[in-house]
């Protein structure tokens, strides 16, 4: 019944190719491993790739709802579930103004979580080890009877993966361990390391005769994210019977932390009659949950303007970024002197735990015009290369900044810069036009602030005598806005558009 809704879904879905575009998955079928039957929630399985076409803004979806995928191709779990051996489900990526769509199968398949990398002999060991709670057996090897030669052997376990804030009685038993050359009750077992004998002491124990490994409390992944333990056999007189054993314990992230902003509050200034797109400000926060999941990953949104004139939407908020900037035309310092936001940041993408923040953006006066008297006048349209220099401490552009492009030749080790541009910043905190078509080419490039300059200016000390944003492109034909976000002790710049 499965494959045949697979088969109904794809053949409804146009295949979205055209002369002008050729968006779609890099692969027909995605085949992603997972080391264990048990997922939980968040677990990254691995990525498809989707290749679109320039400006266009796709959002994916699945047939099956216990998996997703990220904005970035990143396939995960939405909850914790047991896999059969092998689990399919199609991807289906969507462009939002054409409504094209393209489909993708992904089979997940498991495999044993032990791996036997032998060295000069051969053991016999094959069982499985089973995580997330689930009772599990690990073996210690017994050799192949090859006279009394002691043999060497390496083993590669994946880690034994434990969600953290597990509820419920402890201990809770996690994994048996074994040994093949000796009977049950013969021998004892122990472990040692952090979470055994060492700080933590006690989280785990091993019963001495049944070797059941077990954990003893609820763990956090915040506090500590993996255990190394070294399991130890041993006869009833205390001689080694077999080599340590080393079991890797995995703290399995829960999305139990929401984002936090970096400030209470955040302050911002824009010029009145500013163009869209000029950025204002940026705001930040961070998520303790694990950065490989998308329980870190942070989306921001506004939710809230206030006044609502000329419009509801005077300002704009990049997902990802947290860069705020104008989005509407009609800011008048006359009319509305001050707009206060409420902007939230919420985990797994901008649909998870949420937090949010408040933004006070002071509309300043647009001042007189100025006119830079070093070459800066390229139109925008036609350069390839853009800055906005934005003067943080005040809220006001940064006007009148000198600045210089440079293209590396040779290699870096030798520092050969190339001056291609010098220019000033006009009284928008922009150099619209730094560089013409034929100046612009694969590369690197530095493009040097005289800062020191602008703030004594001011009446102020800088702690940067000039700052250098040093970037790559790989392909000229598309344009790269720089922007620079300043203060007299910090700054911050992004690739922008």
């Amino acid at each position: 019944m499965f494959y045949l809704g697979v088969i109904l879904l794809i053949a409804g879905i146009r295949d979205g190719r055209s002369q002008e575009c050729s968006s779609g998955f890099s692969k027909k079928v995605y085949t992603f491993i997972a080391h264990s039957q048990e997922l939980v929630e968040g677990e990254v399985l691995g990525k498809v790739e989707f290749h679109k076409c320039e400006g266009s803004q796709v959002t994916f979806h699945t047939t099956d709802s216990s998996f997703r995928v990220m904005f970035d191709g990143t396939v995960c779990a939405t909850e914790s579930l047991r896999l059969l051996e092998k689990h399919c489900f199609v991807a289906i990526a969507t462009e939002e103004k054409l409504g094209s769509q393209w489909a993708s199968d992904i089979e997940v398949s498991v495999t044993e979580l032990l791996k036997e990398v032998v060295s000069e002999a051969q053991y016999v060991a094959s069982p499985d080890v089973e995580v997330s709670g689930q009772e599990s057996k690990v073996p210690f090897p017994r050799p192949r009877s090859v006279g009394h030669k002691i043999w060497k052997r390496h083993w590669e376990r994946s880690p034994i993966r434990v969600p953290e804030n597990q509820r419920g009685s402890f201990p809770k038993k996690l994994v048996q361990v074994r040994s093949n050359s000796y009977k049950e009750g013969t021998v004892l077992y122990s472990i040692t390391g952090p979470g055994a004998d060492e700080t933590p002491v006690s989280v785990f124990v091993i019963d001495r005769k049944t070797a059941w490994l077990s954990v003893t409390q609820s763990l956090d992944r915040e506090e500590i994210q993996e255990y190394r333990i070294l399991v130890h056999i041993t006869s009833e007189s205390g001689e080694k019977l077999e080599d340590p054993q080393e079991l890797v314990f995995k703290v399995v992230d829960q999305n139990d932390n929401p984002p936090q902003f970096t400030q209470k509050g955040f302050t911002g200034f824009v010029q009145e009659g500013a163009e869209p797109g000029t950025s204002v400000m940026q705001v930040n926060a961070t998520d303790s949950d694990d950065p490989d999941l998308d329980n870190a990953l942070i989306g921001y949104a506004i939710l809230n303007q206030e006044p609502k004139e000329p419009t509801s939407k005077m300002f704009n908020i990049n997902k990802e970024t947290g860069v705020i900037s104008v989005e509407m035309t009609g800011l008048d310092r006359e009319k509305v002197g001050e707009y206060k936001l409420m902007v939230q940041a919420a985990d797994v993408e901008g649909i998870g735990l949420a937090t949010t923040a408040t933004v006070i953006i002071t509309v300043t006066d647009s001042g007189t015009q100025f006119e830079p008297n070093l070459s800066c006048n390229i139109s925008e349209t036609s350069s390839p290369l853009t800055t906005h220099v934005l003067n943080m401490a005040q809220g006001i552009p940064a006007r009148n900044m000198k600045l210089t492009v440079s293209q590396l030749e040779g290699t870096a080790e030798t520092q050969n810069w190339k001056l291609l541009k010098s220019g000033l910043t006009n009284s928008d905190g922009r150099c619209p036009g730094l560089l013409t078509l034929d100046q612009f080419s694969a590369g690197t490039y530095k493009m040097q602030f005289e800062t020191a300059e602008y703030w004594k200016g001011l009446g102020l000390t800088s702690f940067y005598p000039y700052v250098e944003i040093v970037f790559s492109t790989m392909d000229p034909s598309q344009k790269y806005h720089v922007p620079l976000l300043l203060s007299p002790f910090s700054y911050s710049t992004y690739r922008g558009s």
